[in-house]
């Protein structure tokens, strides 16, 4: 599917219905079908929806940033706080993450 269609395609799709629907779930299984919309989705999904979330983060966080670990850049820190709520969502697995970083090893912003 072209890029462009990927919206058109999936706005004409019309509503999902079904009971107990878990949207992490549901956009992890179409991912094939719509590889932009997912990610921007299962983004969007990570962030906290409650005020409990972003204090337990910012704890996190702080863990993840300490003095050995200073010079972390803020976009490697947010990508290890996605990846901590898709594992804790189980929007994805260990195994998955473990094979996805194997396919970056050498990679240096091109193409892996």
């Amino acid at each position: 599917m072209e890029e462009e269609d990927e919206l058109g395609v999936y706005m004409r799709q019309g509503p999902v219905r079904r009971e107990n629907l878990n949207p992490v779930l549901w956009w992890k299984d179409h991912q094939e079908e719509y590889p932009r919309l997912s990610k921007f989705a299962l983004d969007i999904l990570a962030i906290p929806a409650m005020s409990v979330d972003p204090e337990r983060t910012f704890s996190v966080t702080k863990l993840t940033v300490s003095s050995q670990r200073h010079s972390i850049s803020p976009e490697i820190i947010e990508e290890m706080q996605c990846l901590r709520n898709w594992l804790r969502h189980q929007a994805i697995t260990m195994g998955e993450v473990v094979s996805f970083g194997g396919d970056l090893v050498g990679w240096e912003g091109g193409e892996a």
